[in-house]
């Protein structure tokens, strides 16, 4: 049922519409400020002059006018506060620091894996992040909150987790609660392939998608769901995890217990596998010699080269993730599908097959609405993804991290903005 809202929730809705409008639209002046938002020009002017005090919006340039005085436009002071983004991945960990516009002033990457040792793995993160802000030079005050993206789970072999509480059967890695007293800022804990389709919408190939699947291919394989410009996480937070759909019920057992799941037959070590199995029989006649398996760069350079036992490799791949996608599109019916994740190097060597499997296989009618689209990969899209969970939050309820913001002073009275 909806409610109504007291004041000072609505106060605090309308400083967030303000700020998110001089986001988005900016530079931006107050009297297109208050049509687009509905409020009258006096609210605006209060709600404002509070934002400017508390140096999130500054004025800019003056805008130009047919006649008249020229207006003052506005602009988020986007240094004003800081996000943290962490990418926890199986071997290593990225961590960032962008502003509250999601541009990146220093990246950091480290060797820690949960396979070699597990003890003190929170710790360890923590360090890195205690570096990662002392070598950007944010002041520590102006962190507004750390993102966190990792895959689920983290570690197969030891079957470790992290998460707020305990699993049973698992051994869960309490990571949020340790930094959020390290490091006193809240901190938000969400899966990697949810905050690089974050990452997708806001600073990638997705921007002009509402409903979008995007597709995380690397050690593992991940989904986020968006729809409605919003990450769906469903009702405990696991919407997405296509990596354990069964795909072939007589196919490899995977670490789950089931056969055949998505993550045995789809995944970057499975196509490097595959990759050296194929070139082992070729060169030696036998399948029974241990190949060795060749690294991602290797793969790539070969692909665009036109080697075919890759290319047969990648066809059987593509094939084998276009058996679950055409299901996924034929459930969501998204806008787009979009393919990320360390795959995505592959270019058109990858999207090519798969486009040509997906249209053998997808119902006519999702065919010709669906967009197939490629991410351009970055290694720090899961970690910049991560941070944005902070500046969307940031932009929603601003008076959470800004002390005062909801009782300021303007023109040496007390002003609720």
């Amino acid at each position: 049922m909806e409610q109504g809202r007291n004041p000072q929730a609505a106060r605090d809705h309308n400083r967030s519409l303000m700020l998110r409008l001089v986001r988005d639209r900016g530079p931006i002046s107050r009297a297109e400020l208050a049509r687009a938002s509905l409020l009258s020009k006096p609210a605006v002017t209060d709600i404002v002059d509070g934002l400017i005090q508390h140096e999130l919006v500054r004025e800019t340039a003056k805008g130009d006018v047919a006649v008249g005085r020229k207006p003052i436009l506005l602009e988020i002071n986007r240094e004003a506060m800081w996000a943290i983004g962490i990418d926890l991945s199986r071997d290593h960990v990225d961590l960032l620091i962008t502003d509250l516009m999601g541009s990146v002033c220093r990246f950091m990457s480290r060797r820690i894996s949960f396979d070699d040792e597990d003890e003190g793995y929170p710790e360890r993160v923590a360090k890195c992040v205690t570096d990662v802000i002392r070598d950007s030079g944010v002041p520590a005050s102006r962190i507004a909150g750390i993102g966190v993206g990792y895959p689920m789970p983290l570690s197969h072999v030891r079957r470790m987790i992290v998460c707020d509480g305990q699993m049973v059967g698992w051994k869960t890695v309490q990571l949020k609660q340790l930094i959020e007293r390290e490091f006193g800022v809240p901190v938000y804990l969400d899966n990697d392939a949810n905050v690089a389709a974050l990452h997708e919408r806001w600073h990638g190939v997705a921007d002009s998608f509402r409903d979008y699947l995007f597709i995380l291919v690397g050690n593992g394989v991940g989904m986020g769901v968006v729809l409605g410009g919003a990450v769906y996480r469903g009702a405990s937070g696991m919407a997405g995890e296509i990596g354990h759909m069964s795909i072939d019920p007589d196919g490899p057992q995977c670490l789950c217990g089931s056969r055949g799941c998505l993550e045995t037959l789809v995944s970057v070590p499975r196509l490097l596998s595959e990759v050296a199995q194929a070139g082992a029989v070729a060169e030696l006649g036998t399948s029974s010699v241990q190949p060795v398996s060749p690294t991602l760069d290797d793969v790539v350079g070969r692909a665009f080269a036109g080697d075919p036992t890759v290319a047969s490799a990648i066809g059987e791949m593509t094939n084998r993730l276009a058996v679950a996608v055409t299901n996924l599109v034929n459930t969501f019916d998204p806008e787009a599908v979009v393919i990320g994740g360390p795959v995505a190097r592959l270019g058109d060597r990858f999207m090519i097959p798969f486009r040509e499997a997906m249209a053998a296989r997808a119902h006519p009618l999702f065919a010709e609405k669906t967009r197939l689209v490629l991410s351009r990969y970055s290694q720090d899209a899961v970690a910049r993804g991560a941070a944005m969970l902070v500046v969307e939050d940031f932009f929603e309820s601003p008076q959470r991290y800004v002390p005062g913001l909801s009782g300021t002073q303007v023109n040496g009275r007390s002003q609720l903005s």
